[in-house]
C-alpha cells in the first residue's frame, strides 16, 4: 500500500547505507492512525509515508543519508525518521 515514488526512495536509501531499514510505520487506515496519535491528514493513510530505523545507526546518521536522497518530508524523532514523498519540502525535529 505504499506509493511507488516512496518505494523507490526507501530502496535507495537502503542501498546508500548497505544495511536493512526498519519500517516501524507505514500506510495506516484511519483507526489505527487516530489510535497511534497521527494527525488528521498524515501522508500515512495515503502510502506517502514511512517511519523508518536502522539497528545501531544514530538517528542523526540515517538523517544525513535520507537529506541525499530528498525526501519531500522528514521528521526526526528520538528513535525514527519519518520520511514522506510530499512536493513541498518540509523538516521538523521532535527529539526530546
Amino acid at each position: 500500500m505504499l506509493h511507488p515514488t516512496l518505494l523507490k526512495k526507501l530502496t535507495a536509501l537502503r542501498q546508500k547505507i548497505d544495511r536493512p531499514l526498519i519500517i516501524n510505520s507505514g500506510f495506516r487506515c484511519k483507526a489505527y492512525n487516530k489510535k497511534v496519535g497521527g494527525v488528521p491528514k498524515s501522508y500515512h493513510l495515503f502510502g506517502y509515508a514511512a517511519d523508518v530505523s536502522v539497528n545501531s545507526m544514530k538517528i542523526s546518521d540515517l538523517l544525513l543519508y535520507a537529506e541525499q536522497i530528498q525526501f519531500g518530508g522528514i521528521g526526526v524523532y528520538n528513535n525514527f525518521l519519518h520520511l514522506d514523498v510530499r512536493v513541498i519540502k518540509e523538516r521538523w525535529d521532535l527529539r526530546t
